[in-house]
């Protein structure tokens, strides 16, 4: 099977669900994003997402989506989505720290090693760190030592609502 065919089935599927509308320009690469992003919504085609973005023309749009991917599967299953892409070091950065917020959100607090990962991070490490962190200690680690502004206010301000 080749890519158009992949596509146009992950297409035909969506349209039946009408998850997508017609007419729809398949040489347009936002109305292909549009596409991705439904059938990523849709929840039961992960594996056809996958078989289609593998074979996606636009290289940008290709990472774009398979970085949605990684933050749509579950943990175990990252590998798999990392296998179909090109490998990307990006993806494979993302895919590394999606492994660490998940590990850390629920921490009560983090080890030194944990907190040079997180100053070593991403601003999207440090950005989804501030909004999910369960703990005080955490939120109050990324209110001093977060990269940007934004990050340091968000964990900031979430650090007040979890503290008494």
């Amino acid at each position: 099977m080749d890519s158009r065919s992949r596509f146009e089935d992950l297409l035909r599927v969506l349209l039946d669900r009408r998850a997508v509308e017609e007419p729809f320009d398949a040489s347009d690469e936002h109305e292909r994003f549009r596409l991705y992003e439904a059938a990523l919504t849709e929840g039961d085609l992960v594996d056809e997402v996958i078989r289609a973005v593998a074979e996606e023309p636009d290289a940008a749009l290709q990472e774009t989506v398979f970085a949605k991917l990684l933050e749509a599967v579950p943990g175990g299953e990252r590998q798999r989505v990392l296998s179909a892409s090109s490998g990307s070091p990006f993806l494979d950065r993302r895919a590394s720290e999606l492994d660490l917020l998940e590990t850390l959100q629920a921490k009560p607090g983090l080890t030194a090693t944990e907190e040079e990962a997180v100053t070593e991070g991403s601003d999207w490490l440090q950005r989804n760190l501030a909004e999910r962190a369960l703990h005080a200690p955490t939120l109050e680690f990324l209110s001093r030592s977060g990269r940007t502004k934004r990050i340091r206010a968000a964990a900031a301000h979430r650090y007040r609502e979890l503290s008494p």
